[in-house]
């Protein structure tokens, strides 16, 4: 008789790492994927090695002793313990598939919530202050205008060095996003501010559709991550704001679009949201200034007179 059922198959835990890699290159996955499971998974696959756990021998067991190895010695957060499970979850499920180990559910750990950090208004009022085209560098300019469409669009720092000229749709006031985290290309709208500054920007920032919106003042090439994180923290630093996270313009778009009103589908589609879900993180988070702003858009309070006069009661 002939059994379906072949059982595990034996495979080293190095050799089940590269065909997962290989595997995942020709899926076309990103880069910083790629680069995210080389990562993560080193450390686990040498701890595999020191404990000589065999691939056929992991189970959810095994998962826990890893999740208190991370814990005990590395001293991590919980969101990074999670991170190196996400990676592990991952690898262990393409194993699962091959039959090199036991079907399992690979749990992440319960984490604690932690309020977005976002600018504050009067270090917005700083940092939007428009510098004297007159007198100040195109790098200074090109960090304004950075500033500017940080906070009119909420986009990510990946997103936001490898957009380009071509992207804008003046004509439509609409920005294309082609590089997004979920790899979905994303329009969205360019509010009239920003339209404005962006018409100025391109006076000074002179270049076909094809060159990259922000560029280097010396070379006028693309602004990598780090040349990007590097312009902000100088402008940050020159304006008197000691913190210079430029995620941080993320939430603070977030956060203001919600005390605005904006509702959580609005919000996931400017954003980029894969999942409602993320979005409605946004929403709990920031439900305290949601509440403090209530009386600015409260139907009720538009419609009532605070100059009333008081009628008394006899």
């Amino acid at each position: 008789m002939i059994r379906m059922n072949r059982g595990l198959q034996n495979e080293t835990p190095t050799k089940a790492f590269k065909d997962f890699m290989i595997y995942n290159k020709a899926r076309n996955l990103a880069d910083r994927t790629l680069d995210y499971y080389q990562e993560k998974l080193k450390r686990f696959l040498n701890w595999l090695e020191e404990t000589e756990v065999e691939l056929k021998d992991i189970n959810e067991k095994k998962i826990s002793q890893y999740i208190i190895y991370l814990e005990s010695e590395f001293d991590i957060a919980d969101t990074t313990v999670n991170a190196h499970l996400r990676a592990v979850r991952a690898f262990i499920y393409y194993c699962q598939k091959f039959e090199y180990v036991k079907e399992f559910k690979v749990q992440l750990i319960k984490t604690r919530k932690k309020v977005k950090e976002t600018y504050k208004n009067p270090e917005i009022k700083v940092l939007l202050k428009k510098p004297n085209t007159r007198s100040c560098s195109f790098a200074i300019f090109r960090n304004w205008v950075i500033v500017n469409f940080l906070l009119g669009t909420g986009v990510r720092l990946s997103t936001l060095v490898n957009l380009r000229i071509g992207d804008l749709d003046f004509d439509n006031q609409l920005i294309n996003l082609s590089h997004t985290k979920n790899r979905k290309a994303q329009i969205i709208p360019m509010s009239r501010t920003l339209f404005e500054v962006l018409q100025e920007y391109l006076l000074y920032r002179k270049g076909d559709k094809e060159g990259y919106l922000f560029c280097s003042q010396q070379t006028g090439k693309k602004l990598t991550t780090g040349g990007m994180q590097m312009a902000i923290k100088d402008y940050h630093l020159r304006r008197g704001v000691s913190t210079h996270s430029i995620h941080k313009y993320r939430h603070t778009f977030a956060k203001i679009s919600i005390q605005n009103g904006v509702d959580a589908f609005t919000l996931m589609k400017l954003l980029g949201h894969s999942s409602i879900s993320v979005t409605k993180e946004y929403v709990h988070l920031f439900s305290d200034d949601l509440k403090q702003k209530f009386n600015d858009y409260c139907p009720l309070e538009q419609f009532s007179s605070s100059g009333k006069e008081s009628i008394k009661m006899r």
